[in-house]
């Protein structure tokens, strides 16, 4: 299983985001906006729809959705969709997405996009998405808005199997002049669970057990891939790519997302049957068990593991990925300390066209030294 970018209408194939009716940021753009403040916000997501069509009563949906008529079993109304959403994310404090997604667009933006001055606005702001005015009573002058909002999310139950859900998340990104009433760029990007069989998608029960973590996990998943794609369509990374390069990001950016999904088989995944992941000086973990173990520790280490990608980078015939790890130390005889550290894996891929050799590196003193709590 894994989360599938899709492009409108919501439901239909394929592996790119919506290409926006404004384009990317042409070169001009990005020079006078690095000559300028560059606010990162987020709006109000929409409703979390919660799609429970088929239950019976006195299930876990239904005590979500609250009272319901004699034709419960039938079908559930919009509203009560809307109203079941709500109260999920009520019950098990689901954040919105749009929140880490405007975070990392204003590390991407500030970093790889050379624009000075970003700054990233944590409350959300509330205002018409369709009125780029409506920024100005928190812009001076002179500054350009990068906008996020999570559009479209839920879960819904399969048509051919009621009892089965997948997640779904859709997220949107624009730049613009709210004073000027002028509209750099705009991306959109979806993401859905991909199943081959119904049977194989989780049961609500499982999405939502100890306190939703399935769900939890699947929306953080779909969030790093959001994040990195709204990045690319808006700075038209890949627009003068060959499609190696295009085919690579794309799989650098599931990697990452596997492991912020606190699912370390899905990392070993990435790898060939008898691949190798070597970190640092340490020998080297072969083959797809033994690369889960080596992912599992890190995610019993850092419960709430976050890994972005910085950067891909042709060597030869080798891949450069490059990293940044964050997270708390809270696992088991974990120091509680917060940790934030960079490094990067030199790959080699194999002729199946994935990961063969990984060669990994990091500052181990740096890291050692932010688990003690020692700080520079």
């Amino acid at each position: 299983m894994y989360l599938k970018l899709v492009a409108a209408p919501f439901f239909a194939a394929g592996l790119l985001a919506q290409p926006a009716a404004a384009g990317p940021l042409t070169e001009k753009e990005l020079t006078d906006l690095r000559s300028r403040v560059v606010i990162v916000a987020r709006r109000e997501p929409m409703k979390f729809e919660l799609g429970t069509a088929g239950r019976g009563l006195g299930t876990l949906p239904l005590a979500l959705l609250g009272p319901v008529g004699s034709m419960a079993n039938i079908g559930i109304s919009s509203a009560r969709v809307a109203h079941g959403g709500k109260e999920l994310l009520h019950r098990y404090e689901i954040a919105d997405p749009a929140d880490f997604i405007s975070r990392q667009l204003a590390e991407r933006l500030r970093g790889p996009a050379g624009l000075g001055d970003v700054r990233w606005l944590e409350a959300e702001q509330p205002g018409d998405w369709s009125r780029p005015e409506s920024f100005r009573p928190i812009t001076p002058r002179g500054m350009a808005i990068v906008d996020v909002r999570t559009g479209h999310w839920g879960i819904h139950a399969f048509l051919s199997d009621w009892n089965r859900y997948r997640v779904y998340y859709e997220a949107r990104a624009r730049v613009y002049d709210p004073w000027r009433s002028r509209e750099y760029a705009i991306a959109k990007a979806y993401y859905l669970d991909d199943y081959e069989k119904a049977e194989d998608a989780p049961t609500l029960e499982e999405l939502l057990a100890d306190d939703a973590a399935m769900l939890k996990s699947k929306l953080r998943f779909a969030s790093i891939q959001v994040a990195e794609s709204l990045r690319s369509e808006l700075l038209a990374d890949g627009a003068a790519e060959g499609s190696a390069m295009k085919e690579m990001r794309h799989f650098a950016s599931r990697y990452t997302a596997a492991w912020c999904s606190q699912d370390p088989a899905s990392v070993a995944s990435f790898f060939s049957p008898q691949g190798s992941l070597k970190i640092n000086d340490g020998a080297p973990h072969v083959g797809r068990e033994a690369i889960t173990e080596a992912a599992r520790g890190f995610m019993r280490d850092f419960p709430d593991l976050v890994v972005s990608m910085d950067r891909l980078e042709r060597n030869g015939e080798r891949w450069i990925y490059r990293w940044t790890l964050t997270g708390t130390n809270t696992g088991p005889g974990g120091t509680g300390n917060p940790v934030k550290i960079s490094g990067y894996e030199d790959w080699k891929i194999g002729p199946d066209e994935l990961v063969a050799e990984s060669l990994g590196h990091f500052d181990p003193q740096d890291y050692a030294r932010q688990l003690a709590g020692n700080r520079p």
